[in-house]
């Protein structure tokens, strides 16, 4: 290193006082930078947005923080922005490189950080980049379009306003290049050696205040989701049938707690959605029964019943952040399925699957078919102990048919996705009672693969983390073990400390990947009463009495959502579409609290910023009795049309959320709508098949008051 010691850069610190996600360093302390320097507010708020703990410690009043203050957090964000002169001295790098060797989970972010280390040690051994060059022209092309790191960023990315002085970099062998300048010099840059136990690192070489919000805000959230650590958490039914967990962090168990109430006769369901241990369990009477922790403060919920009843153990699956299924087995041996909102705390109702019969508990996982649409994958032992696969299109609720998988189980199979985009795993005891594990990817099974050693009784539990597998069974003797493949290869059975009559259940957190978005906004960001401008929302036009202002009043995600009267209020999305993406897509939830007149509308649109260049695609609630049957309606609009019985697609009643969604199919002109997760099967068609340049969002509010709450504009499927 190329600095001396200063008392500055000597001070030393004490560990975080509480145990917090991520830990975000915001590196001050030096007295050159350029414009504000450092913008902690808008990382802090992006990575408490994508649901973690967040712990703030400013170098400039605190002091250099400690290697024991970094490895108290499961990830630190290391923010130096425009500072440089070695924002990042002598002392700091040698405790982030004594942290990333010791597997430390570290995104690096700042614009001279390589300017100012060249290639010494730590951008080597930290940064794991070559330093090229001080500015680096141009904006960013994403190098790995199906990373979990640049899941929902467009392919090609405009700063909002150009950084100073960006590091031009390249990854060091072992790296990868995530984003790249249009001079050809990598932007972002990964690391990954969390399979072997080691560090996961991103190093951002620019300041990440100089995106546009949105862009930012995804970034930072996938920097944190990607390397930060996660455990597995291990739910099972005690010798005394009340229900126990346990969670293991870096190989060590926390130690079990017990559910304060309730009791089970057989295995429980977990998995977790929201920062919440989602539990639900079959009760003595065959109820169903539903309860979470709050793993922010490990609260219990209590128990709630859920319609209907089973005579085996329930399973779950978590869709991303978003949503649970529940997949039982009926009294009448049939498979049926509820869905549950995580946001707004409610279940959906029941579907049953329109054919097959299991004589024991079904096994559930989602996935995306690589289309982006999600797939319910449904696993069951058939009444000859034959294993079948079904699918439910989570779109349509389309069910596709059971396919024989070779092979046979005397229990329940058990199913994991590691992530959408990733294989599934099936696992199943086999009917000499060891354990088997087959593969599913690229449309295709992979065979059986035999676990070397060890049988069980019952139905093993597996789990995904970081690439590694973990497996979970009941002994012989009631007692739990472990075993865990890294590779190709298996650690060995180890004991775990316990015991349980029923099969156990292990999950971990599945975090939210936003899928090509090009704009997410739920109105969280801006004071309330105010215009959100900072968002990019402009007025269009407005008339008579208008309101335009962010508002508590209602909200469908909370605690804020967009309060519009006598307004059309619109934001650029797009800056040229172009014929790169083939489906284009956006939705919002929407709430009418007053009707003025008759007549009165609310459209939410996608359109051309000039009416010459395209048609407007349009979703109208109306408060005219279009078909005579006394309700509201809901139709396509195109500007000043609906007005016909032919074009109603379903009703609305005020005071009540309606989520619409609207997918484009640019290639055939047509699109279609959904309404509170209903598909309306016909495909619309716009007057005009020129679709190609509505990019921008826009809201109308004629004559009624709305409330407008998680805005979304995404785009699907590269045509190449």
């Amino acid at each position: 290193y190329n600095i001396a010691l200063t008392e500055r850069n000597a001070t030393l610190t004490p560990i975080l006082p509480e145990k917090k996600d991520v830990m975000l360093v915001v590196d001050d302390d030096m007295e050159y930078w350029i414009d504000q320097g450092t913008w902690p507010e808008e990382i802090r708020i992006a990575i408490e947005r994508a649901g973690y703990d967040v712990y703030t410690w400013n170098e400039s009043v605190q002091g250099l923080p400690s290697l024991e203050a970094l490895k108290d957090a499961k990830a630190v964000f290391w923010h130096t922005g425009t500072r440089y002169h070695y924002a990042i001295s002598e002392l700091d790098a040698e405790t982030l490189l004594q942290y990333v060797q010791g597997g430390g989970r570290l995104v690096l972010e700042g614009e001279d950080i390589g300017y100012d280390h060249r290639n010494d040690t730590f951008m080597q051994k930290v940064a794991h980049a070559n330093y090229h060059i001080n500015i680096a022209s141009g904006n960013l092309s994403m190098a790995l379009p199906l990373h979990r790191i640049t899941s929902g960023l467009p392919l090609n990315i405009r700063f909002e306003y150009n950084p100073p002085y960006p590091d031009g970099v390249s990854p060091v062998a072992g790296a990868f290049e995530v984003l790249q300048y249009e001079s050809g010099y990598s932007a972002v840059i990964g690391y990954d050696n969390a399979t072997n136990g080691g560090s996961r690192t991103i190093y951002i070489s620019f300041p990440v205040h100089y995106l546009s919000k949105n862009i930012r805000d995804i970034l930072i959230a996938n920097s944190i989701n990607w390397v930060i650590k996660r455990p597995v958490y291990l739910v099972v039914r005690g010798m005394n049938n009340r229900i126990y967990y346990n969670l293991m962090l870096d190989g060590s168990w926390s130690g079990w707690r017990v559910i304060p109430s309730g009791s089970t006769p057989d295995a429980p369901a977990a998995a977790i959605c929201r920062n919440r241990l989602h539990i639900v369990d079959r009760g003595n009477d065959n109820g169903i029964w539903h309860g979470y922790i709050d793993l922010a403060t490990e609260s219990w919920s209590g128990w709630r019943r859920i319609p209907g009843s089973t005579p085996s153990a329930p399973t779950l699956a978590a869709e991303e952040d978003l949503y649970l299924y529940l997949v039982v087995r009926g009294s009448d041996n049939r498979i049926y399925v509820n869905k549950y909102d995580c946001v707004a705390d409610e279940w959906l109702g029941w579907h049953k699957v329109l054919s097959g019969a299991t004589p024991s508990s079904p096994a559930a996982a989602i996935r995306n078919d690589g289309e982006n649409i999600h797939i319910l994958d449904i696993f069951v032992r058939g009444m000859n102990n034959g294993i079948w696969h079904g699918t439910i299109n989570l779109n349509d609720w389309s069910f596709n048919g059971w396919h024989r998988v070779p092979g046979s189980t005397p229990s329940s199979p058990r199913l994991i996705s590691t992530s959408l985009f990733q294989p599934l795993y099936l696992d199943v005891r086999g009917m000499n009672n060891k354990i088997y594990i087959n593969k599913f990817e690229n449309d295709n099974w992979q065979g059986w693969e035999q676990v070397p050693t060890g049988t069980t009784p019952d139905a093993p539990s597996i789990s995904s983390l970081d690439e590694i597998l973990y497996l979970f069974v009941r002994g012989g003797s009631d007692g739990l073990w472990r075993n865990i493949k890294i590779g190709s290869s298996w650690s060995g059975w180890s004991r775990v400390s316990g015991s349980t009559p029923s099969a156990p259940i292990s999950t971990v957190r599945h975090y939210r990947l936003l899928r090509n978005a090009t704009l997410f906004d739920d109105f969280e960001d801006y004071a309330v009463g105010e215009f959100p401008s900072a968002g990019g929302w402009e007025v269009a036009e407005s008339w008579g009495t208008y309101i335009a202002e962010v508002s508590r009043n209602y909200s469908y995600s909370g605690p804020q959502a967009f309060k519009l009267r006598n307004v059309a209020v619109h934001r650029k999305v797009f800056d040229d579409v172009g014929e790169m993406w083939r489906y284009v897509g956006f939705e919002a939830s929407v709430i009418v609290t007053e009707v003025y007149i008759g007549g009165a509308h609310y459209d939410l649109c996608l359109m051309p910023s000039d009416p010459h260049k395209g048609p407007s695609l349009c979703v109208r609630l109306t408060v005219n009795d279009i078909n005579g049957d006394g309700e509201y309606d809901i139709c396509p609009g195109w500007g000043s049309e609906c007005d016909s019985p032919e074009e109603v697609i379903e009703s609305w009643s005020p005071n009540e959320w309606i989520r619409l969604r609207v997918l484009l199919d640019r290639e055939e002109g047509r699109f279609y709508i959904w309404v509170n997760g209903t598909l309306h099967e016909e495909a619309f068609e716009p007057y005009d098949g020129n679709l190609y340049m509505c990019d921008w969002i826009t809201m109308y509010s004629d004559e009624l008051l709305s409330y407008t709450d998680d805005v979304r504009v995404f785009f699907l499927e590269n045509r190449s």
